[in-house]
């Protein structure tokens, strides 16, 4: 069996990759034990960039655009996904 590159995911561990790198906003998850705990962590998230996408009780989901870089990489890494190859980097740092 032929060896496995460190940085590289390969079978079933490339499609949960594949489901972040294809969208095109970067997410996150607040929580806190109460409200107002909640309303404060959010008001610092939104000062740097993030919207919110839903909200809970205890929880608020957050979303921020992937920088241009990143999204063109991501674009591409998703388009080999898509055209079938079996081995794919995991990150931007990937080095032989």
């Amino acid at each position: 069996m032929p060896q496995v590159l460190a940085g590289l995911v390969t079978g079933d561990a490339l499609k949960p990759v594949y489901a972040s790198k294809s969208k095109a906003v970067d997410e996150k998850l607040v929580t806190a034990s109460n409200k107002d705990s909640l309303a404060l962590k959010v008001t610092a998230e939104e000062a740097d960039g993030w919207h919110v996408i839903r909200s809970g009780k205890k929880s608020v989901r957050l979303a921020k655009a992937k920088p241009a870089d990143r999204q063109l990489e991501d674009d591409i890494w998703s388009l080999l996904y898509r055209m079938g190859f079996k081995e794919l980097n995991f990150d931007r740092n990937f080095a032989m």
